[in-house]
Formats: structure tokens, sequence, C-alpha cells
């Protein structure tokens, strides 16, 4: 939710819910990438770069805190930083085109021939793909349509609001890719 409020411009809001992330998960590499966000989206370059350092170690390892790094380091406008750990992403696995070409902080280095290079080498994965993702969902909708039990439950069937969240958040971007394509 914090990085929806980010997205949204809403750092207020973010706060509430990294001071949640903060408090359920003390020390995990979120609440700590939360930190990094907050402080650079209030221009906290020294704070931003403390917690960027924190989470160093697990962001060589793990794409997700990789895309924080480089969230930051572009809003704090550091281009070469942010450059540098959004291929780590990519080489970590993070295929998030939409995510990264339309986050705010990442708006001004799209003219970045580099960024350009990185972006154009997720969304030819996930052209590569479109079809079989398109095909599985298409696949699923047919099943419920027939009333056939798909995920452990009746199709057709209400899923619970924590299910059903899970499943938004987990499908929503897949879905919306998947219909610009097509």
């Amino acid at each position: 939710m914090a990085n929806a409020c980010f997205l949204e411009g809403n750092v207020s809001e973010a706060r509430k819910y990294a001071a949640r992330a903060s408090a359920l998960l003390p020390g995990h590499f979120l609440a700590r990438s939360l930190a990094a966000m907050l402080a650079a989206a209030d221009g906290d370059s020294g704070a931003a770069k403390a917690a960027l350092q924190s989470l160093e170690a697990e962001a060589r390892i793990n794409h997700f805190a990789a895309m924080r790094q480089a969230l930051c380091y572009a809003k704090l406008g550091e281009r070469d930083e942010a450059i540098l750990w959004m291929q780590r992403s990519l080489d970590l696995g993070n295929h998030s085109w939409y995510a990264w070409t339309r986050h705010p902080w990442m708006q001004p280095l799209q003219t970045d021939p580099r960024f350009q290079k990185i972006a154009g080498a997720m969304r030819a994965d996930l052209d590569k793909v479109q079809p079989e993702a398109v095909q599985v969902y298409e696949e699923i909708r047919a099943k419920r349509l027939q009333g056939e039990r798909w995920n452990g439950r009746q199709a057709g069937a209400a899923p619970s609001p924590r299910r059903r969240g899970r499943a938004v958040q987990q499908h929503s971007h897949v879905l919306s890719e998947c219909r610009k394509a097509v």
C-alpha cells in the first residue's frame, strides 16, 4: 500500500504504511526500503543513502530490493546509481516493465539510452510470454464459466476478501499488460 501512495504522490499516507511495516517487520528489507523511499521523497539525501546502504546486501540478491534502490536513487537524481540498480533488478529476474516505465520517480530517466535498453529488454520478455499468459487466463475464465473447480474452490463462488485481495495483487498487473498487448 505504501508504494501505491508513493505512486499517487501521497507521502503522508505512505508514511503511515511504512510505520506499520516497520512495526510488523522490524529490520526486514521492506521496512528499511520504505524508510529509504520516505527519506528520498522528503529530499533527505543523507537519510536515504544511509537506508539504502543498509539494504545493499539484500538488493544484490533480491530483485524487489534492487528495484527500491533504483527508485530511491532516481528520486535523489543519481542517474548512474539508479540505472545500475535497475539493471541489477533485471538481472535478478525483475520484468516489471510497466512499473519501471510508469513510476513517477523514473520519469526523468526515460530518455536515457541505458534506461531504454533495460526497459526494452523487460518489454521484450513480456511480449514473449504474452500469448501464454493470455492463454492461461482464458483457460481459467473458461473453467469458471463452466462451473469447474479452480484453485481449491468451486468456480463462481465468491472468494474471501483476503483471498480476493491477494488475487488482485498477483494478477492485476499481468492482466493489464495482457489487455494492453492484445
